[in-house]
Order: structure tokens, then C-alpha cells, then sequence
């Protein structure tokens, strides 16, 4: 994992992340020893980037409030691109769930080429069982 304390390509860095899990067990003959239990579970892993964004400095913040309405509003090509991804979306829905469109399915682009589409294409970097934890109940 630290492979990269050795190389002149920097780490892309980590992101942590957080999520809680809960299982449900049910007691098939119920008596007060065994009874339905709740589980509740916290779990937390650390997944590393892989897209570089630490030459991001985060200086050039400006307050929301000082912006004027105008750049909250999405330009004209950023309507054009998100129509045309709109439209494969809903080529991808109806080639999938609808038989009289599957054989179309040829000419759906099923993929939407972007500059990180090969780095995203790996699989993630995990760091397992970086924290694990049952909470009491």
C-alpha cells in the first residue's frame, strides 16, 4: 500500500469512509431468552483516490452570498451536455427494461467517455478492516 513513499508520483490520498449497517435476526420460537435482536453495526474503511486531487490548494474560495445570481445558472453547454446525457439515460432504461427496445440495445452508448475513464475503470484500493465496530443495543 505504501508503495509510493519510494516513487516520484505522488499519492493521490484517501478518502475515509463511514457507513452503518443493520441486521434484523428473529428468534423462530420467541421465549424471553431468545427474542428478535436488532444489530447494529459501524463500519469504516479507507478507499484510495484514483484521480489525483491534491493539487487542488482550495484558496480561491469565495463567499456564496458575495457571487451575483447569474453564476448559479447553468450556461448553455453545460444544458447541451447534460441533455445529451439525459437522452443516453434514457436510451440505457429503455433498451433494459423494455422488450419491444432491446434490440437496439447495438446502438446505446452504454458508456459516457470522460478524461478520468480509465483510472476510474480499476478497481478501488481498499484498506480492509480499518475499524469495524458492533454497537450495544
Amino acid at each position: 500500500m505504501l508503495n509510493w513513499l519510494n516513487s516520484d508520483i505522488p499519492d493521490p490520498g484517501y478518502a475515509l469512509c463511514w457507513d452503518n449497517v443493520q441486521m434484523e435476526t428473529k428468534a423462530k420460537h420467541q421465549s424471553r431468552q431468545r427474542q428478535n435482536r436488532m444489530h447494529l453495526w459501524a463500519n469504516a474503511f479507507a478507499c484510495r483516490h484514483r484521480v489525483d486531487c491534491l493539487h487542488l490548494d482550495g484558496t480561491g474560495f469565495v463567499r456564496a452570498s458575495l457571487l451575483p445570481l447569474s453564476v448559479f445558472f447553468p450556461m448553455p453547454d453545460v444544458l447541451q451536455a447534460l441533455r445529451s446525457r439525459m437522452c443516453v439515460m434514457v436510451q440505457r432504461i429503455l433498451c433494459t427494461h423494455m422488450t419491444c427496445f432491446k434490440e437496439f440495445g447495438d446502438n446505446v452508448t452504454w458508456h459516457i467517455a470522460h478524461q478520468f475513464s480509465d483510472e476510474m475503470r480499476q478497481r478501488s484500493k481498499l484498506v480492509k478492516h480499518y475499524a469495524s465496530y458492533q454497537c450495544l443495543s
